[in-house]
């Protein structure tokens, strides 16, 4: 039964410490790794395992949900001298939670399939109040029999579940929901900008603009930002950058006779908020960016 069914964690980042703490609350949580050792002390006063190694954990545990930067380094996870992949046992189960893009995916997954490791992408989206209150949506890609056996540990992190099919799958669903990310809060960031010139208040605009039809609930929740100036991170412009590139990489549009201009313009935004030193900040910080 998936209840009985021991949890490593690896990755305990904005995301993944509050997610880790969900799966802890459900009683699913028997193990954490993380190469800043300092952020494993509080799951070890609520009495979970920490291991040095992804190579040890695995050894310990029937399910690793991993949530890290990017593809390297979930490759150096599960397939590293010292990765999950060196100290599972046949069957473990391996859910890995970042954005590494589709292709990535399908060929860890493949890896890991002939050392006897089943492998789930489901990358998250909802941000860390989302991880927090267990209200992620997660985008799932993989064999449908494994997702099954697995779906109640998905549910401790999140309540918009979302099976989408071969290995994948789950990742290329999450670059199309950052490319609409990405897009929308640059359209956003714009529309406060031509307000003020035009003479209106960020705060005049917020007020008027944040319930209507043309703002989604992802850019309701920067607007506060962009007025007060101030970008707390909670999704970085490094990582959004990365994520475009990925979905820039990964497009086979011109294959079907078609291109994605507006991704092409986003993607050199982002960087270029990289290039001027904004990269640590929130995604709102591009407003910054595009006014500079």
């Amino acid at each position: 039964m998936a209840e009985q069914l021991k949890v490593g964690f690896i990755g305990l980042g904005l995301m993944g410490i509050p997610m880790a703490k969900n799966l802890h609350k459900a009683g699913f949580l028997t193990a954490v790794y993380n190469r800043n050792s300092k952020k494993v002390k509080e799951f070890e006063k609520l009495d979970v395992a920490s291991y040095s190694t992804p190579r040890e954990l695995a050894a310990a545990v029937d399910v690793v949900v991993s949530c890290v930067t990017g593809p390297k380094d979930v490759r150096e996870v599960y397939l590293g001298k010292n990765g999950v992949a060196v100290g599972a046992e046949k069957g473990l189960i391996s859910i890995d939670m970042s954005t590494i893009g589709a292709k990535s995916a399908a060929e860890i997954a493949s890896d890991l399939k002939h050392m006897g490791v089943h492998f789930i992408d489901a990358p998250v989206t909802g941000g860390t109040s989302g991880a927090e209150q267990g209200t992620l949506a997660i985008f799932v890609g993989g064999e449908k029999t494994v997702y099954e056996k697995i779906l109640p540990i998905l549910e401790a992190m999140g309540n918009n579940i979302h099976y989408m099919g071969k290995s994948g799958l789950g990742q290329a669903t999450k670059l199309v929901n950052n490319l609409i990310v990405g897009e929308t809060t640059i359209a956003l960031a714009e529309g406060f900008l031509l307000g003020e010139s035009l003479g209106l208040k960020r705060k005049q605009i917020q007020e008027a603009l944040e319930n209507v039809f043309a703002v989604s609930p992802a850019m309701k929740s920067k607007m506060p930002s962009m007025v007060a100036n101030k970008f707390p991170v909670t999704f970085s412009v490094a990582n959004l950058r990365k994520d475009l590139k990925l979905a820039k990489d990964e497009n086979k549009g011109a294959e079907l006779g078609y291109s994605l201009p507006s991704l092409n313009v986003a993607e050199r935004m982002y960087k270029k908020g990289m290039d001027t030193g904004v990269g640590g900040e929130d995604v709102a910080a591009v407003i910054k960016i595009i006014g500079d």
